[in-house]
């Protein structure tokens, strides 16, 4: 079975088209040239893989995310390793890829701002790793509220990716829960440094589904 024929029917709807026409409405058109460039060498490449338009569109998209993902995390990786924080870098990024991948989190609508805004969560997450203490108190005050958002607010969902069964969203919240229970009990046995270091991407995942929420666009729900 083909790539294309084995695709949710939620993503032959997709079409990167919608993506260029509000960069080009866009006053600040310059800040968008990243993504169009982007955009342009995904649907070149699909052009040349697939027969027909409606399949090049839904190939065009992967490649795109693809695209975007590995120019970001080169970046990322690039910065924090001149700053000599690769090490809380990579541990701090598969902590929040527990969390975010199934509560969600906040979006932006272009590569240079998400670059920008990722650059901010793990430059936040090490602050904070800076500035507090781990305690029994702040770990189980961290945990309480994390597990309530989780149940309240998470997944979040994106209406571009279309609406999930009951059975999934509740499936998206017990992985959620079981994974804040798997680091909860990681920090019984691992060292302040890192005890500290997931509490701070706790806190950092916590204001992200809050932001979500706060700027979900009119219509969206969570």
């Amino acid at each position: 079975m083909s790539f294309v024929t084995s695709c949710p029917k939620r993503i032959e709807k997709v079409n990167l088209e919608y993506k260029i026409l509000y960069m080009r409405k866009n006053k600040l058109r310059w800040l968008n040239q990243w993504d169009i460039l982007n955009n342009k060498i995904s649907k070149k490449i699909a052009a040349n893989l697939c027969d027909n338009e409606r399949s090049a569109n839904i190939v065009a998209y992967g490649i795109n995310v693809l695209i975007n993902d590995i120019e970001k995390g080169i970046i990322l990786v690039t910065t924090f390793m001149t700053m000599g924080l690769i090490s809380m870098f990579v541990k701090a990024f598969i902590i929040i890829a527990m969390l975010r991948m199934w509560m969600g989190g906040s979006h932006r609508k272009t590569m240079l701002t998400c670059v920008l805004q990722s650059y901010a969560e793990f430059m936040s997450v090490y602050l904070i790793s800076r500035i507090i203490d781990y305690t029994i108190q702040i770990h189980i005050v961290v945990t309480l509220i994390i597990c309530l958002i989780d149940l309240l607010y998470c997944p979040v969902i994106l209406s571009k990716r279309g609406k999930y069964k009951k059975k999934k969203l509740y499936l998206f919240k017990c992985i959620a829960l079981m994974n804040i229970l798997i680091l909860s009990i990681t920090c019984f046995y691992v060292g302040n440094n890192l005890k500290i270091l997931i509490l701070s991407c706790e806190i950092i995942q916590i204001i992200d589904v809050i932001l979500a929420k706060i700027t979900k666009p009119k219509g969206e729900q969570l």
